[in-house]
């Protein structure tokens, strides 16, 4: 019976050692591209040769879609805070909208979601 396993990555294959090479310049793209067996385009690709790898993009955008998260209910509770000195009679509900830089229907919309 053969034994079918499936090939090494290119991540399996190139070592750290590599990578600071082709990221200091001690080798070209073309010749570490041919000692692992793959095109240089694709090498280029997957380890720019210029600079240390950054996060993913996935990882980047699940980090600023959070951000972007916590600043919408930040920006919610101020607006909340702000319906609520209005209900209280403190502040007019156009003083309001002036101050959360949104219009007054937003500030309805709002109170009728969380209020």
């Amino acid at each position: 019976m053969i034994a079918l396993t499936r090939p090494k990555t290119l991540r399996e294959r190139i070592t750290q050692q590599q990578i600071d090479d082709l990221w200091n310049r001690r080798i070209s793209t073309n010749q570490l591209a041919k000692d692992l067996g793959v095109s240089a385009n694709y090498l280029c690709r997957r380890y720019p040769g210029r600079s240390p790898q950054v996060p993913s993009i996935s990882e980047s955008f699940r980090r600023s879609a959070t951000a972007k998260r916590q600043l919408k209910q930040a920006r919610d509770q101020f607006r909340v805070n702000l319906l609520l000195e209005a209900q209280a009679g403190t502040i007019t509900m156009v003083e309001a909208a002036t101050r959360a830089h949104c219009t007054v229907r937003t500030l309805y919309r709002l109170r009728s979601k969380y209020l």
